[in-house]
């Protein structure tokens, strides 16, 4: 056996060496796992990218979905579609913040003058019999037909029901929908009067 000494620059020089070496494992795993962070960033990115993307889709397939419902039920109904956009305004206030049905909602209000009158029911007068159901056509008690959208009625004694139809229509437009009822019964009300 030998008896080896070291002199201290032996040392430092050992040292020095060993440090060296480890700092350059110690950066090969630092940029490894720089890389690695990079990529995770990038695959975080991309899956966000991806998630708006979905839902985006579903949003748009629900409203796809809901159009073709809502159609659907317009079309059961017999509505005419230049009355549609009309109706899906009260439709939409009066259910805000529900998860109402069109459908349900036109069977939940069949009884509305407003409604019942774009729909070409039969409505009586305050307080009178509604006309049977299956009544023909110009039978006793019967309400004539709404009046075909572009047509001029004439004003009833001295109420103007253009001008009221006017108001409802820019009632409806501006989301008012319980005003623009209300002067819809004054038209409905005005239809009524002898002429």
């Amino acid at each position: 056996m030998s008896d080896a000494t070291f002199t201290q620059a032996d040392v430092d020089r050992i040292v020095k060496e060993r440090l060296a070496v480890e700092k350059a494992k110690a950066d090969a795993r630092h940029a490894e796992a720089m890389t690695q962070v990079d990529e995770w960033k990038a695959k975080a990115a991309q899956y966000e990218t991806d998630a708006k993307r979905a839902t985006a889709l579903e949003t748009e397939l629900t409203g796809i979905k809901t159009a073709s419902e809502r159609a659907a039920a317009w079309d059961a109904a017999g509505v005419p579609a230049d009355l549609r956009p009309r109706l899906e305004r009260l439709y939409e206030a009066d259910t805000a913040g529900e998860a109402k049905p069109l459908a349900d909602w036109l069977a939940a209000n069949a009884e509305d003058p407003l409604i019942m009158r774009v729909l070409g029911a039969p409505t009586a007068p305050s307080g009178a019999p509604s006309a049977p159901q299956g009544t023909p056509t110009g039978a006793a008690g019967q309400r004539p037909p709404p009046v075909a959208p572009g047509a001029n009625p004439p004003s009833v004694g001295r109420v103007d029901v253009n001008a009221l139809r006017a108001q409802v229509r820019d009632l409806s437009a501006a989301g008012k929908h319980d005003e623009a009822r209300a002067v819809f019964a004054q038209v409905l009300a005005s239809s009524d009067a002898p002429r």
